[in-house]
């Protein structure tokens, strides 16, 4: 049984949309067989756990699962922080498991978690023309935000193998220059988009004063 229309799914408990599924997923098994979000799924007996592949925005339902086994035991723990700028004085965190996840700095694998260079230019356009208006500075954050969403569902379907790459790591820390993550990609990946895919956000790194390493590119699994 496939459906085509898979993106427009939600889980039944917190109504999130699960457009980022990985290749196996769980639903629960009814008269018509529900996908449920990772979290939620410890809400169904295993017994009534089917089996899901998910092929961009098509699923298809296997059947009951043969073999019963929960949830991951190790998820990766996704930090957040600011890349460290030695020279302008300004702290971040330069820890082992730091992924520079900036367009203008990133590595291969940190630039497909960052946005466009056509987004990031008109976001920042936006924020300058604010001026510090925080009513503007809110409606540019609410024009960006939907936009990343769908840069990065194209960039999970296009980059696959990197998404699954981060997600197999015990844990990271998303960094990039923005000084807050208030209204930060970082946060949007760390906070949305990878708890969709098994991961535990666990907030803003505090910054390190004087780092003495480097921001890392290649986090630790």
């Amino acid at each position: 049984m496939s459906d085509p229309g898979a993106g427009r799914y939600s889980c039944p408990w917190c109504r999130e949309r699960l457009d980022f599924m990985p290749d196996l997923c769980v639903s629960t098994l009814g008269d018509v067989p529900r996908l449920t979000c990772n979290t939620h799924v410890r809400n169904v007996a295993p017994e009534r756990w089917w089996s899901a592949r998910a092929d961009g925005y098509r699923v298809t339902f296997n059947g009951p699962l043969e073999v019963l086994a929960g949830p991951p035991a190790r998820r990766l723990q996704v930090y957040t922080g600011r890349i460290p700028q030695p020279q302008r004085r300004i702290d971040g965190y330069a820890g082992p498991d730091a992924l520079n996840v900036s367009r203008s700095s990133g590595s291969e694998m940190g630039h497909a978690f960052a946005p466009s260079v056509a987004l990031l230019a008109e976001v920042n356009r936006r924020k300058r023309a604010a001026k510090g208006d925080e009513a503007a500075l809110v409606e540019a954050w609410r024009w960006y935000e939907p936009l990343f969403l769908a840069e990065m569902r194209g960039s999970y379907r296009t980059h696959r193998a990197t998404w699954e790459r981060l997600l197999s790591w015990q844990s990271v820390t998303l960094a990039c220059y923005c000084g807050t993550a208030h209204r930060c990609h970082r946060r949007i990946l760390a906070a949305i988009i990878l708890p969709k895919l098994g991961a535990i956000d666990c907030g803003e790194r505090p910054t390190s004063p004087n780092p003495s390493t480097t921001t890392t590119t290649e986090a630790r699994p």
